[in-house]
């Protein structure tokens, strides 16, 4: 039996190497969006509630690219599943690949609608995060539990290098 190989495209090749680098990029200046934010956060230590659209907005950016990664690993595991065969007919790849058919084939689909739930969960999981994150805090927060009075040492003649008693 012949093993059938679809050749490497090197333009896909060249356009996921560029949107890496764009993503990469745009990445980078999102944390460093976040890293002058959260200095301003820390400077102001007043509490200042968050306008609702900034939420959203919080919400969205992570759960739009989490939907439609999902989404795509989807319909690339309903193509593999109506076609019997990964990949795809019709479809590109970055590297030359041998094509998989049958129970390889079916196993491959599983793993894409499988990694597609878990990108949906963790969308939301993050979005849910990201809002609870930005809300305002209905009352104060407890103290957390090693500044609990249950773990306090007993301070009796215990003296610092300066000399006082404490």
């Amino acid at each position: 039996m012949s093993e059938t190989i679809i050749p490497v495209n090197s333009r896909l090749r060249k356009q996921a190497l560029l949107w890496g680098i764009i993503v990469a990029v745009v990445g980078a200046g999102g944390l460093l969006v976040l890293v002058v934010y959260l200095e301003d956060l820390t400077a102001s230590p007043q509490l200042v509630p968050q306008p609702a659209y900034l939420r959203f907005l919080a919400e969205a950016g992570i759960m739009v690219p989490a939907f439609s990664l999902a989404g795509l690993l989807s319909y690339l595991a309903l193509k593999i599943s109506r076609s019997g065969q990964y990949p795809p007919p019709g479809m590109q790849v970055l590297r030359d690949t041998q094509i998989r058919t049958g129970r390889a084939a079916r196993h491959a689909a599983r793993i894409c609608l499988l990694s597609a739930i878990v990108v949906v969960l963790c969308g939301i999981g993050m979005g849910l995060i990201m809002n609870w994150l930005l809300a305002e805090p209905s009352r104060p927060s407890p103290r957390p539990l090693w500044q609990s009075s249950a773990f306090a040492q007993p301070s009796v003649g215990v003296r610092h290098s300066t000399g006082r008693k404490v």
